[in-house]
């Protein structure tokens, strides 16, 4: 029954999950910026604008990500080499500076250029100062973790030894780790017969390995000088998409899902430098198109959903080893009947693409010849057929939450309709879609020590709108309806006419306590004896001398605990000067609390006539506390004599009693 209940919980879990929570506003106080560029949390995801100029937008980046950039720097490292991995991203950066290179064009270097300079006020890469082949690194991973298998399959290039499953040519060997790769990505467009409003949906879910992917949380809104402004998900340092889901003002939605690789084409430009012309640049899916294939470099085959929301079309892009093939809701080219749909989830759709990919050298025949639907591509059709006509955001939210399309290797999930991505917003949740933590393995707690679990984080709307900025105006308390607290003092305070005159000089430094708190306690009656302010509200008498005389009590019983007081009639005046910084302050509280209990008296009765005189007897005379007190003999045995138990004078008398002052002998009273 327990596990029932437990199985229950976490269904409804899961399910609360997929629901969108209500977005708070965005705090001013977390939000970091650094020239026109802002960066700040929400739900998981970090939120990055950054405008201007190639190298000004770089700048920004570096400046507010290089934490970031320096740690996924050290995960890729890691990710690729645990062992060594220092000498494993040395090993690509070598492979990366040989194929890509001279590879992107100068206003993406320029922008690179800048990331370095703006991250290198904070960021190292294993000891050492970032430079752009470490971004040309960063952005090309996704192409250096299919390159091993592209040399697989590439006719006329150094081949792979059989025995080390090493290239023979040592500038294109690739330090990787040896493990099956996780399944990748889901993707989804749909338009016309097939949604609710006949209007574009469009959704995406990112499936990787746990440590890089902690680093896919990065939600960046580029406003560049020249082409379209746009949003994308990314990674520190990367200036392009490599998820990839991405958003323009032209109207362009782009998201892919990687495929089995097929062979390299030499000399080609890197996927990544064509995935940011796209982009940045296209204007409708034959721009997207035409940017995507132009000179493909063969790494990284993909299979990308596109959708213009001027023309509301649609179209599914399959790019593999150098060869393309475009499928268009125009002109009514559909996939399994899918009319009005287009879903991507790995499985190469087109025959040329996936015989490239499992190409033969002894000319076996291939048995990819023929598509094979999988369990995903099963799930797609299925939930496609039971809500055509009625796709919605409610249908992308639940497709993307489903566990049966997210698996194990789920790592965030968005959607969008074409309402909300004609103004560059989103849906999004980073962190297992299907709302169960995710955490490492001990293999990989043990090979990776910065490694975190990946957690679920509600739904949030992603907006690209600027933060508020912090308001530079002065908080004001406002007044609590219930509760009257005393007016500030006015700016022009004037000090109050003195409780009473003149200065008592310690004859001994049995005495000093004395001469301090006589000092202390006249400031301290004269303040509260002072007329009350117009229209302030009136307060207890008692309560605020006791307010003030508790608070020298607490640093007496400090220093009594401290020891302090036990060496107070032993010690010289040199003494008491070294000592000033502990030892005085707490004598003179401990003063200012016994001249007012010896005095015996509260702010509502007049002092003894007797302190006046004895303060102005001894302006130029030493004095004691037997000549000083002798005027109060009577305030301090009247209310006892009368049972007045309570008094302050009783009081007093009592916690003079033998051995209870600092000062006093056995047997001794004053």
């Amino acid at each position: 029954m327990a596990l029932l209940c437990l199985a229950l919980w976490l269904l409804g879990l899961g399910t609360a999950q997929a629901q969108p929570a209500a977005d708070a506003p965005i705090d001013p106080h977390t939000v970091q910026r650094w020239g026109a560029g802002w960066r700040y949390a929400q739900a998981g995801w970090t939120v990055v604008h950054i405008e201007g100029a190639p190298r000004e937008r770089g700048l920004q980046h570096g400046h507010l990500l290089a934490t970031e950039i320096a740690a996924y720097i050290r995960a890729l490292s890691e990710f690729w080499g645990p062992k060594a991995p220092a000498a494993a991203w040395a090993q690509n950066r070598r492979v990366a500076q040989t194929l890509f290179g001279q590879g992107f064009p100068p206003e993406q270097m320029q922008e690179m250029q800048g990331i370095v300079d703006g991250a290198n006020a904070g960021a190292r890469a294993h000891g050492r100062r970032l430079d752009v082949l470490d971004i040309i690194t960063l952005n090309t991973s996704n192409e250096l973790d299919t390159l091993h298998d592209a040399l697989v399959v590439t006719p006329n290039v150094p081949h792979l030894r059989i025995a080390t499953q090493q290239p023979l040519d040592p500038t294109l060997r690739v330090a990787r780790q040896a493990r099956k790769p996780p399944q990748r990505c889901n993707a989804f467009i749909a338009n016309g017969p097939a949604t609710a409003d006949g209007q574009i949906v469009f959704g995406h879910i990112t499936m990787y390995d746990l440590y890089p992917a902690n680093f896919y949380n990065v939600w960046m809104e580029v406003k560049p000088t020249q082409g379209h402004r746009f949003v994308m998900q990314t990674t520190p340092g990367g200036m392009h998409s490599g998820m990839d889901y991405a958003i323009n003002e032209a109207g362009m939605l782009l998201a892919e899902t990687t495929l089995d690789q097929g062979p390299m084409v030499p000399g080609g430009t890197p996927l990544a430098a064509r995935i940011r012309q796209a982009q940045q640049y296209a204007g409708s899916i034959d721009e997207a198109t035409a940017l995507l294939t132009r000179n493909d470099n063969g790494l990284c085959s993909t299979e990308w959903v596109m959708g213009d929301l001027k023309r509301n079309e649609i179209a599914l892009l399959t790019l593999a080893g150098g060869q393309s093939r475009l499928r268009r809701s125009s002109r009514a080219e559909w996939f399994e009947g899918a009319e009005g749909f287009y879903w991507s989830d790995n499985n190469i759709k087109e025959e040329g693409a996936r015989l490239a990919a499992t190409a033969r050298r002894d000319g076996r025949p291939s048995g990819s010849a023929a598509y094979e639907p999988s369990k995903r591509d099963a799930v797609w059709l299925r939930e496609y057929r039971a809500h055509k006509g009625r796709i919605d955001q409610d249908f992308a939210r639940k497709l993307l939450s489903m566990p049966e399309i997210v698996s194990a290797f789920g790592v965030d999930a968005k959607y969008t309709d074409a309402r909300l991505a004609s103004q560059l917003k989103s849906w999004g949740t980073f962190g297992p879609p299907t709302g169960t933590l995710w955490p490492p393995t001990a293999q990989e707690a043990r090979d990776h020590a910065a490694i975190r679990p990946l957690i679920p984080n509600p739904w949030t709307l992603l907006d690209v709108q600027a933060p508020p900025r912090v308001s530079t105006a002065q908080p004001a308390d406002r007044p609590h309806p219930r509760l009257a607290w005393p007016s500030p003092r006015p700016a022009a305070y004037a000090p109050p006419p003195p409780y009473w005159q003149g200065t008592l000089l310690p004859a001994s430094d049995a005495d000093i306590w004395l001469s301090t708190g006589f000092a202390r306690l006249e400031r301290m009656l004269a303040e509260l004896n002072a007329p009350a302010a117009p229209g302030a509200t009136p307060t207890d008498p008692d309560d605020d001398l006791g307010v003030e005389l508790g608070y020298h009590r607490s640093l007496f019983g400090r220093a009594a605990r401290a020891g302090w007081t036990n060496r107070w009639p032993k010690r010289a005046p040199t003494w008491a000067t070294c000592w000033a910084t502990s030892w005085w302050p707490a004598r003179a509280c401990c003063s200012c609390t016994r001249c007012a209990t010896s005095w015996g008296t509260t702010r509502s009765t007049p002092p003894c006539a007797g302190w006046d005189a004895s303060a102005t007897a001894s302006a130029s005379a030493r004095t004691t506390f037997r000549r000083s007190c002798s005027g109060t003999r009577s305030a301090r045995s009247g209310p006892c004599s009368t049972g007045g138990r309570g008094s302050p004078a009783c009081r007093c008398w009592a916690w003079r009693a033998p051995n209870h002052a600092p000062w006093a002998k056995a047997g001794r009273r004053w």
